[in-house]
């Protein structure tokens, strides 16, 4: 990730010292966005709506609202993945942005039902209990499913199967207690169960819940295949939206 840092700060003519940790880099980022005046809108990575030409879609402003200093969307970085100015989310505020989405209409129409209104949260002592509601009402399809400080998402399939999929990890993070969650739910619901490996959304920094966030909401409104689409002019509301409604349900409890 600090490689696509410095890639943005030197298309701004700003040369720095290779020795910066990724945190300061990201501080002198936003605060260079911060101070400028004019949105260049020509670049292929950079602040979504600011060095990206994007104009939020209005089924997004209709459920956030339009008042959005653009310097504070998302940053796609050059190897496509993203950078969010959010720090930790408690389980609590996820289930709140969840069941913000679930009421809001897109398009007149409330396109995000499959989309399971809590996070399932595993622990050593519970591994297959949080499933129940996922696995045994037909109308949930897709969920957030957090474990060992690390959220992902899965999608339940009609052939009595569950895909994992991970916003960052390439491969399954804590195979032991990932086998063990796979035997479980073999035994207790009949499902088979499997990892999904894919492209990461998620940079280095603490953004897993917004990014598994924005790629429950495209599976529940289309299909698994959502899971593996890039991110460009057809996906970026998705990403704005669940980075909009986390900001949104933190800042308010902040007051």
């Amino acid at each position: 990730m600090k490689s696509s840092f410095y890639d943005i700060l030197r298309a701004h003519n700003v040369l720095v010292s290779s020795e910066l940790k990724t945190h300061e880099l990201y501080d002198l980022l936003l605060a260079l966005y911060l101070v400028e005046e004019n949105a260049t809108r020509n670049k292929q990575y950079g602040i979504l709506g600011w060095d990206i030409a994007f104009t939020p879609s209005h089924w997004v402003e209709s459920i956030t609202g339009s008042d959005w200093d653009p310097r504070l969307n998302p940053i796609l970085l050059k190897n496509n993945t993203w950078v969010h100015h959010s720090g930790d989310v408690s389980g609590r505020q996820i289930n709140r942005a969840i069941s913000i989405l679930r009421a809001a209409k897109k398009d007149g129409q409330r396109r995000w039902q499959s989309f399971l209104p809590r996070v399932i949260e595993l622990h050593d002592d519970e591994i297959t209990e949080p499933f129940q509601q996922l696995i045994e009402d037909p109308q949930y399809h897709v969920a957030m499913v957090g474990w060992k400080s690390h959220m992902r998402f899965v999608y339940k399939e009609n052939d009595r199967h569950l895909s994992f999929f991970d916003p960052w990890m390439q491969d399954v993070d804590r195979q032991e207690f990932f086998s063990r969650m796979q035997e479980g739910l073999e035994e207790t619901y009949g499902y088979s169960s499997a990892f999904i490996r894919r492209q990461e959304d998620q940079s280095e920094e603490n953004s897993c819940v917004i990014d598994s966030l924005a790629r429950c909401l495209m599976i529940a409104e289309y299909n698994e295949e959502a899971a593996f689409w890039p991110w460009d002019e057809s996906t970026f509301d998705y990403a704005l939206m669940a980075a909009r409604i986390i900001h949104i349900i933190v800042t308010k409890e902040e007051r």
